[in-house]
């Protein structure tokens, strides 16, 4: 499988047609120009994109992945896992201290994926009810209509949200 990154634009809305909701679908195309476009080929085929960005968080240098989609016919074969793995070692290359990515409670693929893949999984409202800047991180992440938070440390560096264990969804 060959992991870049791409201005494929038109397939990646093919990708994401496929996947999302007319609601998530419209801001996947909002974010497609103001974040950088990840393609995984298999097979010379494009079976699965993402959207990543670098932000600094209260954390510091932070890595977000926005979107994380792979065609119907491709999933549970470890592709996202591998886009994940790649997306990292990038970040590590750029300096960030630490991963974010967010999901709503009911996208059970998510959370499985990115549990698997040693990330912690905070519930936003415990967090945001916790942290005066709680809120700004849903805003730096544009997770306004999301549940989860999902974070991982890239270096060996301490942030406060790690030490919300109230704040635990598993």
């Amino acid at each position: 499988m060959e992991i870049n990154f791409s201005q494929d634009y038109e397939s990646a809305i093919e990708i994401a047609n496929e996947s999302l909701d007319s609601f998530s679908l419209y801001w996947f195309k909002f974010w497609l120009k103001r974040s950088r476009l990840v393609e995984a080929k298999l097979n010379n085929k494009k079976v699965a994109v993402a959207l990543i960005f670098i932000t600094d968080t209260i954390c510091g240098k932070t890595g977000v992945i926005e979107y994380i989609i792979v065609r119907k016919e491709y999933r549970r074969k470890g592709i996202a896992t591998d886009m994940i793995k790649w997306i990292e070692n990038y970040f590590r290359t750029k300096g960030c201290e630490f991963v974010f990515a967010s999901a709503r409670k009911e996208n059970l693929a998510s959370i499985m994926l990115f549990v698997k893949n040693n990330y912690k999984v905070l519930l936003l409202d415990c967090m945001v009810s916790r942290l005066e800047e709680g809120f700004e991180i849903i805003r730096k992440l544009q997770a306004y209509e999301d549940d989860l938070l999902f974070i991982k440390k890239l270096k060996n560096k301490d942030c406060i949200l790690f030490n919300l264990e109230e704040c635990y969804y598993m």
